[in-house]
């Protein structure tokens, strides 16, 4: 929205108040009402600068990010310097980024899932950021800036290409091939070259299709369309497997568990954390659990660091285990390391070869 005589209704300030009142409003969906708010983002002139347009219309965006970020909905965000100067370092972290992507400029690190044993069953991709000049760009910096940008699907599709080609290269490990898990967030079933997509990087990397895991957080699986679902039905029949990322957070519900067409189910971090003592986090983790053995699902436990967690987890039945208690993120070389030593020590392993 641009207005030039903003003065006549007592400044911007009041403006842009005024414009989030008129949207703030009770709509009707499918015979329910939903309260709708606005977040508004006011950028000015400066009185002596010389502005374009399109400066203004991205302050303006920045400011509004930052009232969504700070404030409660239905925010005022105003364009300080600070929030351009963070709008700004943002705009060149997304062109940096998008060259990243285009240039192969990221690396992936792999998190082992290991069996009770200590056998390593897959590894997980976790993609990495080594900027040239900026050093490690954490993941939680990057990956907003990538999902306001667009450029998720593109991130995705190079951490999928990237990741096949890689463990297509892993050694044998106690009679199998370790398989390698890639995690999506823009690159989703209900896209229409989703199974097309998936096909071709498995094909190009030479990597078996049962060695494939995609992760999705629950969200991604609800509700999908026909063709989505059979698209993910393909795959799976060539042996893709399908994983339920961070089950339990959200709105998930144990009873929507039997309609996600997944094979594995995550139990969340959060609950991990504190399953060894705290009643609460035990119950939701049995539950997740025992609900997936009962519908033919395997559970891996996410952010397992400790021996009690790992022998509280293995109690209430999980089959497999991630966390820095058997391994910390190791690059493509590290994870053919320690699939060519054989498996990887666990409290439980730990026990069976000390003193008897």
């Amino acid at each position: 929205m641009i207005c030039a005589d903003h003065a006549e209704v007592g400044g911007p300030d009041l403006l842009a108040r005024t414009v989030a009142d008129l949207l703030r409003t009770t709509i009707t969906v499918h015979g329910r009402p939903v309260q709708m708010t606005a977040s508004v983002g006011l950028a000015t002139p400066v009185p002596t600068g010389d502005v374009r347009a399109a400066d203004l219309l991205r302050f303006a965006e920045a400011a509004m990010h930052d009232a969504k970020r700070r404030q409660a909905r239905g925010g005022i965000g105003i364009a300080t310097d600070g929030v351009v100067s963070s709008a700004t370092k943002a705009l060149e972290l997304e062109a940096e980024l998008r060259a990243a992507i285009a240039g192969d400029g990221l690396v992936l690190d792999y998190q082992p899932v290991v069996g009770p044993d200590g056998t390593v069953l897959s590894a997980e991709a976790l993609v990495r950021w080594p900027h040239p000049e900026r050093g490690l760009i954490p993941p939680a910096d990057f990956l907003p800036i990538a999902q306001r940008s667009g450029l998720l699907r593109d991130l995705d599709l190079w951490v999928l290409r990237a990741a096949t080609r890689e463990a297509a290269a892993w050694p044998e490990h106690r009679g199998r091939r370790c398989a390698v898990a890639v995690n999506l967030a823009g690159l989703l079933p209900g896209d229409a070259a989703f199974q097309s997509v998936v096909s071709d990087a498995i094909s190009e990397a030479g990597l078996e299709w049962d060695r494939l895991v995609l992760e999705l957080v629950e969200t991604s699986l609800v509700a999908l369309p026909p063709p989505a679902l059979a698209a993910m039905a393909e795959l799976t029949e060539r042996g893709v497997r399908f994983a339920v990322d961070d089950f339990g957070t959200g709105y998930s519900s144990l009873a929507r568990l039997k309609q996600l067409p997944a094979q594995t189910v995550k139990v969340d971090r959060a609950f991990v954390t504190g399953v060894a003592d705290d009643p609460a986090d035990f119950a939701v983790a049995r539950a997740v659990v025992d609900m997936a053995r009962a519908m033919g699902r395997t559970t891996v436990a996410e952010g397992v660091e400790t021996a009690d967690q790992f022998h509280v987890l293995r109690g209430i039945g999980v089959d497999a285990y991630q966390g820095w208690l058997f391994s910390r993120p190791v690059r493509s070389a590290g994870v053919r390391e320690v699939l060519a030593r054989g498996r990887l020590e666990t409290p439980a392993s730990a026990a069976l070869s000390g003193p008897r």
